[in-house]
């Protein structure tokens, strides 16, 4: 993820440092904005894979949800952990266990489960700032996908601390919903060809 420009955290609609009320009036745009700390990111648009893993991995946490009660499945759905910081996971389960609450707009307070998709520009935040925060705000499961190593790190809230697996083939064990296995074969497989001068 990136900051944004000094000419774009300049412009007269962009107070400093921005509140959740604020975020709210921020016109609609195609970017994937995430609050920090009352500074506005933005995240640069995924490729091939990132969209691949994510929708396959969506389709096999979905099957799973369907059978839990109170679980719903979200993706770059704003969820708000404090008045100035609200970020945008790339998969989120949702059942209330943790203490968050669903509006209209957002999740409010912790999901039970994010999933994030590691991509160059994001590395750092995800592995030590988002990693950080959502211990902090107590998020019980953090999945961090590493398509590069073709891996996932989970990482289960334990005594105010993730303590963390890694795995490269599945099915895992997801504790959100009630210990289903979910498949994550798509951690491995989703490859794109490299095409150049369109090729």
């Amino acid at each position: 993820m990136v900051a944004l420009s000094k000419q774009q955290q300049s412009e007269p609609f962009l107070p400093a440092p921005l509140s959740y009320r604020n975020w709210l009036e921020l016109p609609e745009d195609d970017r994937r904005l995430e609050l920090w700390n009352g500074a506005l990111i933005e995240s640069p648009s995924s490729d091939d894979r990132h969209h691949d893993i994510q929708a396959q991995l969506r389709f096999e946490l979905m099957v799973a949800v369907r059978q839990h009660p109170k679980a719903k499945l979200f993706y770059n759905l704003d969820v708000r952990l404090s008045n100035y910081t609200v970020v945008q996971p790339d998969i989120i389960v949702f059942t209330g266990a943790a203490g968050g609450k669903r509006t209209q707009r957002a999740i409010v307070g912790p999901p039970d489960l994010v999933v994030e998709i590691v991509s160059p520009s994001s590395r750092g935040r995800d592995f030590i700032q988002k990693s950080a925060l959502y211990t902090e705000v107590g998020v019980p499961e953090y999945w961090l996908i590493d398509p590069d190593a073709q891996q996932l790190i989970i990482g289960r809230l334990r005594d105010g601390k993730y303590e963390r697996e890694i795995v490269t083939e599945g099915p895992v064990t997801c504790e959100a919903l009630g210990g289903a296995m979910i498949d994550i074969s798509a951690i491995a497989t989703s490859e794109v060809e490299d095409f150049e001068d369109g090729r």
